[in-house]
């Protein structure tokens, strides 16, 4: 059965949802994450080239969102050079999903979920390589790229907002803000690649109100609790699902 025909049984439609509802969660809480926890996940029960779009329509409400919510503290002029890069970057990815085949593209997954862990894990973001200018254009290159082949944006971009200098705000604020200016454009990549159909958009769009719901929750526990142990568990987990993608790739 097809991934598009299995989206549509009740019970995946409710695994989707706790999938989604995590991952703003953790998305809230930690301002990245909501892709490299679903992609994977949706990936293994409905098929990448299904899995990435719907998230992709999912996630925009949630970067929207928490792009909203930390409005006040973007630093545009500081951010532009990474606007545009991803933005450029974007169709080159897109034609990775539409020409290469699923396992190509689930262990191309896993491959960006495991390094992300990795790097996480042993804390390799302190390094001062991943604060450099230099590293600010091959994480807006690399951002892009990723976005528009897989949905997933984050490791590069992350790494440098997290080791620029950035106060803690300021650097979940910029991302959001660069997430939801690839977001149009992978969208539009997304369409005339094929890669949309009016289903998985419904779809997408059905699941706004949840991503958002919990994204708000995610965001109000970030702004009172420490989350360290729970950034932890959530490498670990990230490692996991990325060996898993490698193997049943």
């Amino acid at each position: 059965m097809g991934g598009v025909a299995r989206l549509y049984s009740l019970e995946t439609l409710l695994v989707i949802g706790c999938i989604f509802s995590f991952a703003a969660m953790v998305h809230g809480v930690c301002g990245f994450g909501f892709s490299l926890l679903s992609v994977g996940l949706l990936s293994l029960i409905i098929g990448p080239k299904c899995a990435v779009p719907l998230d992709l329509i999912a996630a925009s409400a949630n970067c929207f969102y928490l792009a909203w919510l930390l409005r006040k503290t973007i630093m545009f002029k500081e951010i532009l050079v990474l606007v545009v890069l991803t933005v450029v970057f974007v169709p080159l990815g897109t034609l990775f999903l539409r020409n290469f085949d699923r396992t190509v593209i689930v262990r191309g997954i896993g491959v960006v979920t495991v390094l992300m862990a990795v790097i996480s894990i042993l804390q390799m973001k302190q390094l001062k390589i991943f604060a450099s200018g230099y590293f600010k254009i091959a994480s807006g290159v690399a951002g892009g790229l990723l976005g528009g082949a897989f949905g997933l944006p984050g490791p590069p971009l992350v790494l440098y907002a997290y080791n620029c200098g950035w106060p803690l705000r300021k650097a979940m604020a910029n991302l959001q803000f660069v997430f939801s200016m690839m977001t149009f454009i992978t969208v539009i990549s997304f369409y005339y690649a094929g890669l949309l159909s009016i289903k998985i958009v419904i779809t997408g769009f059905s699941y706004m109100p949840l991503v958002m719901m919990f994204t708000f929750f995610g965001s109000w526990v970030s702004k009172r609790l420490k989350v360290n142990y729970l950034i932890i568990i959530i490498n670990f987990v990230l490692l996991g699902l990325g060996v898993t993608l490698l193997i049943k790739g």
